[in-house]
């Protein structure tokens, strides 16, 4: 209500998932507010189409949850695992993140298993499976053996390729360890589907 400015110093920073452009022409979102917070925007895909982020979000979620339950649940299950790499995600990262709340409420071990993930995905990991049952005990992503960390068979090869650059900090040599692939191998891969180091 006063008659002379105030200078501040502010960021906003406003998420959506909605498209606001579409919801304008619609009349359905305030065109003036749109154009005001529309500066820098970041278009981020949904987990569903990004899945060789799944095994660093769940490292992510793994160590926090850990503090805040107080355990020392140390890797997911390779049976797990390739549930959770085959579902939809259609709650996206904060799906995610309370199936592994769910489950470190569940666990009692140093794993999290397909028993301890919600009903519908052991279900499905039951009904879906190909391969015989792996052991409850096998690491996927271990906490502080990240050479551990298994790439899950099921990501295509542009996924599988994001996920080891990921899990090494971007070390060429270490990635292509992980891959099973001569150095100059992953490149050429890196450069046909366009993957930046």
């Amino acid at each position: 209500g006063q008659d002379r400015p105030i200078n501040v110093d502010v960021r906003i920073i406003c998420a959506t998932n909605q498209d606001l452009g579409r919801r304008v022409r619609e009349g359905r979102f305030r065109e003036d507010l749109f154009y005001r917070i529309n500066v820098v925007r970041i278009d981020i895909p949904p987990l569903s189409e990004r899945p060789g982020d799944l095994p660093l979000l769940i490292d992510l979620f793994r160590r926090e949850l850990n503090e805040r339950f107080k355990k020392s649940i140390r890797f997911v299950s390779r049976g797990a695992m390739r549930v959770l790499a085959r579902h939809d995600w259609p709650g996206n990262v904060r799906e995610l993140r309370h199936v592994l709340e769910h489950a470190f409420v569940v666990a009692d071990g140093p794993a999290i298993s397909l028993a301890d993930l919600p009903s519908t995905f052991s279900k499905m990991g039951r009904q879906t499976r190909r391969r015989p049952p792996a052991s409850p005990t096998e690491p996927v992503y271990e906490a502080g053996r990240p050479e551990s960390a298994a790439l899950d068979e099921n990501l295509d090869e542009a996924s599988r390729i994001k996920s080891a650059l990921g899990l090494t900090g971007g070390n060429i040599g270490k990635a292509a360890d992980r891959l099973k692939m001569h150095r100059a191998t992953l490149w050429r891969k890196m450069r046909r589907h366009r993957i930046q180091r």
